[in-house]
């Protein structure tokens, strides 16, 4: 089965939704690897879930790390296939040996251009709010892969994601209300809305 866009689930902290989103086809699954932020995952838990899906790459999200020494003990704790940051985290680790998923506001697209450019090469996606306006959506998709994430209530446009190649779409996973246990409602409705024909 596969997807009309590329799809990333992120904050996955159960292996139902890693298996669920594998089973979809989703592209990336992301796991939070900073320890005391929500929905972290330790490298053990990460461990024990990764032998359980195949397909999706992995992504670790380090927002709020900035020590390059802890930086380089996450990559070789979680051995991730790339990392999603902020402009913060990547002015201050300054990664270019790892494929990056950058999150970033309308404005700093625009005001950071000369990092944008100094990164081009290790930046695989810009991840950007749904609210961000549709013209500046496509004007960035020529230049970046873009994924789309829901904030403040704004989900993305299904319709405008599918009539954009190189816009995709990043959404969360959620808590298990008991281990085995759990309603795929919200993913089922986008992703089913996504599936090839």
């Amino acid at each position: 089965m596969g997807l009309k866009t590329t799809v990333k689930v992120g904050s996955i902290t159960n292996l139902s939704d890693a298996r669920y989103c594998a089973g979809m086809g989703v592209d990336i699954l992301g796991f939070n690897a900073v320890e005391g932020k929500p929905d972290y995952i330790s490298p053990i838990q990460f461990e024990e879930l990764r032998g359980w899906f195949v397909g999706p790459k992995v992504v670790i999200e380090i927002y709020g790390i900035d020590r390059v020494e802890a930086f380089e003990t996450l990559l070789n704790n979680y051995q991730p296939d790339m990392i999603e940051l902020s402009c913060h985290e990547l002015l201050k680790l300054r990664p270019h040996e790892i494929p990056l998923i950058l999150s970033i506001h309308p404005d700093q697209y625009l005001d950071q251009k000369a990092v944008l450019r100094d990164f081009k090469s290790s930046i695989q996606f810009l991840q950007l709010p749904a609210t961000c306006d549709k013209k500046l959506l496509q004007e960035i998709a020529k230049q970046f892969q873009v994924l789309l994430e829901p904030v403040d209530g704004v989900e993305p446009d299904i319709n405008f994601i599918k009539d954009n190649p190189g816009i995709g779409l990043a959404l969360k996973g959620s808590v298990e209300e008991k281990a085995g246990y759990k309603s795929y409602d919200q993913l089922s409705v986008i992703l089913e809305q996504l599936e090839q024909d």
